[in-house]
């Protein structure tokens, strides 16, 4: 059994947007103290520390947050079907049999080839639909250990996507 995760690239970046974002309003809200500053007089100081023990609280809480959904979040590949599992509190596990799968496509961005993460698309006609994988390190290989485990892909054997 084979575990894939998502792409560290993508939780570097959500992580920094967050931390920028709340450093941002942080600097937002301090100037706003600042502009008070007169009419606060002795609580200005404790505003600050309150303020910042805030932030900091929230920076840190996002980051735990982020990690431990990227840590807790994978795709297993069995020898006769795909496991997606997530969770950190609340564990959900969901299987898709290969014998399902009718079709993988692999999309990246610029981005993704740089940094060689991407989007893989599995079209299972039985649901019709696609299930969809974001920020999978290594696409290509993930997608073509899939295409392995894929009963006569060209057969095309099953409904025909829309």
């Amino acid at each position: 059994m084979e575990f894939v995760r998502r792409s560290a690239t993508g939780l570097v970046v959500k992580i920094i947007v967050i931390e920028v974002t709340l450093e941002l309003i942080y600097l937002l809200l301090s100037a706003g103290l600042v502009n008070a500053q007169d009419s606060l007089n002795q609580s200005y100081t404790v505003a600050r520390i309150i303020l910042s023990a805030i932030f900091l609280t929230l920076a840190i809480g996002a980051v735990v947050i982020l990690v431990s959904q990227w840590a807790n979040e994978g795709y297993y590949l069995k020898s006769n079907e795909l496991i997606v599992r997530k969770g950190v509190l609340a564990k959900t596990e969901v299987a898709y049999p290969y014998a399902n799968m009718q079709s993988v496509t692999v999309q990246q961005s610029v981005a993704g080839r740089l940094f060689n993460y991407g989007q893989i698309s599995i079209f299972i006609p039985t649901l019709s639909k696609d299930i969809i994988f974001t920020e999978i390190s290594n696409p290509q290989a993930f997608a073509d250990k899939l295409k392995q485990h894929i009963p006569y892909p060209e057969t095309g054997q099953f409904i025909i996507k829309k």
